[in-house]
């Protein structure tokens, strides 16, 4: 397997800022990890920390087999699968194989797991990556044959380059999903006139934590961290009306 190369690195991180949409992000790592001879590539963005484990994932695969992608959004596999969960909780990338010497699995996650080597072909490395608002994700590169076994610093190469794909994909995935709902415009505006959560609780008659939600959605969908940064977007996107 060919090394990934710090010069490598130096063209995806040019390449990944010329991307403007998600798809494009999503070929340009494709191809950027084929050309290292991995043979699939999956890459799963967990829900935003504030939603439940049922909320629907986001996958992308490529060079997987189509049967087993199927049956693996049909069936909501990601539920037991235990290689992204793995994959969080750990600092470095580990191969599939080793998933079972890592922690103990249950059950349905081993059955997974046998299901898994019957349909996919060859091992992969699990990687972790992290992203805004608690919004992770996971990639998953495979290859069929056997190769020798990467350095560390291999390791954290294609860990810089998944955390960079993450981040990029995030960033603008948020310009995609604009505008803002109905509600949340209307969330904002009253942002926009100076008043706290609790007061737009009052106003809308709902709860103050489902305007804190409102919120956490305003502002990754902004990409703001901060409810001024979130009603000076707004206002200037034309997303909501001036308050005066």
């Amino acid at each position: 397997m060919t090394s990934p190369q710090v010069v490598d690195i130096d063209k995806y991180i040019q390449h990944m800022a010329d991307c403007e949409t998600a798809e494009e992000v999503w070929n340009c790592c494709v191809e950027f990890f084929h050309s290292h001879d991995f043979e699939t590539v999956s890459y799963h963005v967990m829900p935003l920390a504030w939603e439940t484990s049922d909320s629907a994932l986001q996958i992308r695969s490529d060079g997987l087999p189509a049967e087993w992608v199927e049956n693996y959004h049909d069936r909501k596999l990601w539920q037991i699968d235990p290689i992204p969960a793995a994959a969080l909780n750990r600092s470095l990338p580990f191969l599939w194989s080793d998933l079972e010497n890592l922690r103990q699995l249950t059950a349905s996650e081993q059955e997974f797991i046998d299901e898994m080597e019957e349909k996919v072909e060859g091992d992969g490395i699990a990687i972790q990556v992290f992203g805004p608002y608690g919004r992770n994700g996971y990639f998953g590169l495979g290859y069929v044959r056997d190769v020798a076994p990467l350095s560390r610093a291999d390791l954290r190469m294609l860990q810089w380059a998944c955390q960079l794909t993450h981040h990029r994909y995030c960033e603008v995935e948020d310009f995609e999903r604009a505008p803002l709902s109905k509600r949340e415009q209307e969330v904002l505006s009253w942002v926009a006139r100076g008043k706290s959560n609790s007061s737009i609780a009052d106003i809308l008659e709902i709860s103050s934590y489902t305007v804190d939600a409102y919120m956490r959605r305003i502002y990754q969908k902004l990409g703001v961290n901060d409810r001024v940064s979130a009603a000076i977007r707004g206002l200037g996107s034309g997303l909501i009306k001036s308050a005066a």
